[in-house]
């Protein structure tokens, strides 16, 4: 399945800007977030948009940030970053990123929240109601 897409913005000997596009491809929508992991024989230098979590060898895990977290279905989202490439150019197919997985992340439940009250006198106490 094609969800997503490299462009070049600009490039220069063996340095580029980069994007990667992808779509929420599901009927649900993403709610804890997102990791697409891909495999790129470049070094990343710098990343918006986005953060690298981890890089083994030549495979990237990059997450959301806080502000791109949730997608809704068909909805898609776009990460860039600037990298070098230690040999050739990324003109060239083989330096191109492949092999992309999309993961989502489960949304995380802050739990109960407690009473609001006028008075700051009077204490939460979150215990179990008794059995009658």
């Amino acid at each position: 399945m094609n969800f997503a897409n490299f462009s070049v913005e600009e490039s220069w000997g063996n340095g580029f800007v980069g994007y990667v596009t992808f779509e929420n491809f599901t009927a649900k929508p993403i709610k804890g977030g997102w990791e697409i992991e891909f495999e790129a024989a470049f070094d990343i230098t710098n990343i918006w948009d986005a953060q690298i979590v981890k890089k083994v060898g030549d495979r990237y895990t990059v997450r959301n940030v806080s502000w791109n977290s949730e997608l809704s279905a068909g909805e898609a989202a776009r990460f860039g970053f600037v990298a070098s490439l230690s040999n050739g150019t990324i003109d060239q197919a083989n330096n191109r990123p492949t092999n992309f997985n999309l993961y989502t992340l489960p949304a995380t439940d802050p739990g109960p929240s407690p009473p609001v009250t006028d008075s700051p006198d009077i204490p939460y106490v979150d215990a179990p109601l008794p059995h009658v």
